[in-house]
């Protein structure tokens, strides 16, 4: 575009030097004479020459707008390639990040992995070890867990600490029981059944001994429709009144123990005499803790001696594969 403004250039100075020239030429004040027919001429050729001047301004004019358009689009695509350079060296910065967060994560993962190694070799020499002490009985075997009168855990009548609370508040709880007040009812339900049986078996052979000949069973059958409900009702009502007090007992001092048995029978026994008096109710109510707490000494004297007869050795642990001399693997 700057070649061909430079041509039109060119020849524009060169029809101006050709203009003049013509003008130098032409008569002045009668000089020369010339015909009309070149007069005619030289006029047409000025007319050539003129109009081709006002095309040459015209394009020079329309070049000069065209150079001003190309030089806003330089100054606009000058703006934009150094948006373009910005953005270029902020994703270069972001790339760079990238990479380092990349190594960062790679080697995390690669200690991750190696962690993961480590804690698998030590799951399986545990699994051998857990093995081994499965065969050889020692969860079970070399050490004697339990709880003594006081509520005390015991290791091999080792005293250690008060047993620990459980999630329904009592210590050293029996699982292999209800909870409560849930086993109000079992123990309700028990003490029915047992009472029905036992009342069965004793109005049964009862009724048929006090029968004449003939209607043995008719008067067996009698005797216990009479008398074997209301001796598993008896049996019932003191079977759930115990668990109550039991119960109530053991929430409020917050440990099991013999004691409770105790305390609950006393309050049973009371409360099952207390139509004839507060003092009846009293004797009652003695009597029956005291053999509740017969029966509380005997099964701990019991479970003492068995525990003393059944104290095993511990085995000895054989060591896991691929763990150093003198202890299992860590």
């Amino acid at each position: 575009m700057i070649a061909r403004a430079n041509e039109v250039k060119a020849e524009m100075d060169t029809l101006t030097l050709m203009e003049r020239e013509m003008e130098r030429l032409a008569l002045v004040d009668g000089d020369l004479e010339m015909s009309q027919e070149d007069m005619n001429r030289w006029r047409r050729e000025q007319d050539t020459i003129a109009h081709e001047i006002d095309s040459m301004n015209a394009e020079v004019q329309r070049l000069k707008e065209t150079l001003e358009s190309y030089d806003r689009d330089h100054s606009v695509l000058k703006k934009q390639l150094q948006s373009l350079e910005a953005e270029t060296s902020e994703l270069d910065n972001e790339e760079e990040q990238f990479w380092h967060r990349y190594e960062a994560l790679q080697s995390e993962t690669e200690q991750l992995a190696s962690d993961e190694a480590r804690v698998r070799e030590q799951i399986e020499n545990e699994k051998i070890l857990l093995e081994s002490l499965q065969a050889s009985d020692a969860f079970l075997d070399a050490f004697c867990i339990e709880e003594d009168a006081s509520g005390m855990g015991t290791i091999n009548d080792l005293r250690l600490a008060s047993m620990p609370i459980t999630q329904t508040g009592h210590p050293g709880q029996d699982h292999s029981r209800d909870p409560c007040p849930w086993v109000i009812l079992n123990d309700f339900g028990g003490a029915f059944a047992m009472g029905c049986i036992g009342g069965t078996i004793w109005h049964g052979i009862k009724g048929a001994r006090n029968s004449p000949r003939g209607e043995r069973f008719l008067g067996s059958v009698s005797a216990i429709k009479a008398r074997a409900p209301v001796l598993g009702g008896n049996f019932g009502v003191w079977g759930g009144l115990f668990t109550s007090f039991d119960c109530t007992v053991k929430s409020v001092r917050q440990k099991e123990d013999p004691w409770n048995a105790i305390i609950a029978g006393f309050f049973t026994g009371s409360s099952l005499a207390i139509r004839g008096g507060p003092k009846t109710a009293f004797g009652a109510g003695v009597m029956c803790g005291i053999l509740l707490g017969v029966f509380e000494g005997v099964g701990v004297l019991m479970q003492r001696l068995l525990a003393e007869g059944n104290k095993p050795v511990a085995p000895i642990i054989p060591d896991a594969p691929g763990a150093p001399a003198g202890g299992p693997a860590k």
